[in-house]
């Protein structure tokens, strides 16, 4: 059972940047340098697997993750931001395959992509999350390192934390932050949150 849990947002996109309302954009080279420095933390630790979110901005962070780690890099749907967008889509599996040659996509993914299927209310969002936490406590091993965004991050600390709330979920999670948890026996103590330090000055959004 996977005790020891990294949770860590994707780095900066150009979304990040201006505000933008981007459905699937990748990594700006700021963002690059934030998944670098993940990579950096994260060698000597070596969770896994690497488990990520399949939108482009969490499999390019979670990429250089699994590559520096060796890591097995595993696209789990569940992990898609939590938002109240018109529907979209990821990449086609064919081009994800394609850019992420270590990464294995869930067997239900269409070849069209992942689709979000429009606006997701809260109960929804916190049944994804329940379902993230129930499968990463059955992983083995004891390590694993969870890719993925910033609203969707904070769904899941209130989850483990036993601290679901109505309304905005109130932990910040800046681009390339890592939150650390250990979770074992029924108990979750939350170690570090939104955690930047390992960003030098100079890459932090």
């Amino acid at each position: 059972m996977a005790s020891e849990v990294y949770l860590i947002r994707h780095g900066q996109t150009i979304g990040n940047l201006t505000g933008a309302r981007l459905h699937n954009p990748g990594l700006t080279d700021l963002g690059r340098a934030q998944a670098a420095a993940l990579a950096a933390a994260l060698r000597a630790e070596r969770p896994a697997p690497i488990l990520s979110s399949p939108l482009l901005r969490a499999l390019e962070t979670a990429s250089a993750i699994a590559a520096a780690t060796g890591a097995p890099l595993l696209v789990w749907n569940d992990l898609v931001e939590m938002n109240g967008w018109q529907p979209y889509s990821s990449s086609p599996r064919d081009e994800l395959r394609r850019l992420f040659p270590r990464a294995e996509l869930e067997p239900d993914m269409p070849e069209a992509g992942w689709s979000y299927p429009g606006p997701e209310d809260a109960a929804a969002g916190w049944a994804r999350a329940a379902r993230v936490v129930r499968r990463v406590s059955a992983l083995p091993g004891e390590r694993v390192a969870v890719v993925a965004h910033g609203t969707f991050n904070a769904m899941l600390l209130c989850t483990w934390l036993r601290a679901r709330v109505d309304g905005a979920v109130g932990f910040a999670q800046d681009n390339g932050a890592m939150s650390r948890l250990t979770v074992a026996a029924g108990r979750t103590v939350l170690h570090t949150c939104n955690d930047v330090a390992h960003l030098p000055p100079e890459v932090r959004s």
